[in-house]
C-alpha cells in the first residue's frame, strides 16, 4: 500500500477511512486503476461485498467557472446482477432511494463544510 507522498498512479492501493451510508468501515482498500492527472481516475473497492457486484468509483475534478473553486464529482457503478427483476429493482426502487440518502449526505456534508470555511475565513477583531 501507498500513503499519498506522491502523485497516484495505476496500480496503487490505497487505504482510506470512511463512514459510508449504512455501514461504519474501520478502512477501505481501493486499488487505483487509471489516473489522468489533473483530470480524474478510477479506483476499485476490493472490500468482498464491492467485489460481488463490481464496484468501481471515478472521480473527476476540473477547474470551476469560478477560478478560486474546483469542482469534484465521483461517479459510482456497479452491477446486481443481469436478470430483468434484479435489474428493474435497481432501476426503480434502490437507485431512487439511494439518489435521496446520498443528496441529504451530500448536502449536509458541504453546509458543515460551508461553516467551517465561513468561520476560517472571519475577520479578525483586536
Amino acid at each position: 500500500m501507498t500513503g499519498i507522498d506522491r502523485p497516484l498512479q495505476a496500480g496503487d492501493r490505497v487505504m482510506q477511512y470512511r463512514r459510508d451510508f449504512f455501514r461504519h468501515y474501520n478502512s477501505q482498500i481501493l486499488l487505483n486503476e487509471e489516473v489522468v492527472h489533473y483530470r480524474c481516475m478510477s479506483m476499485q473497492d476490493l472490500s468482498k461485498a464491492a467485489t460481488r457486484i463490481g464496484a468501481t468509483t471515478t472521480i473527476s475534478i476540473e477547474e470551476a467557472e469560478n477560478r478560486e473553486a474546483t469542482w469534484v464529482e465521483e461517479a459510482i457503478f456497479y452491477s446486481l446482477g443481469n436478470r430483468w427483476v434484479v435489474q428493474w429493482l435497481d432501476r426503480w426502487v434502490i437507485n431512487p432511494l439511494l439518489q435521496l440518502v446520498a443528496g441529504y449526505k451530500t448536502n449536509k456534508a458541504f453546509r458543515r463544510l460551508q461553516a467551517i470555511m465561513a468561520s476560517s475565513h472571519s475577520p479578525v477583531s483586536s
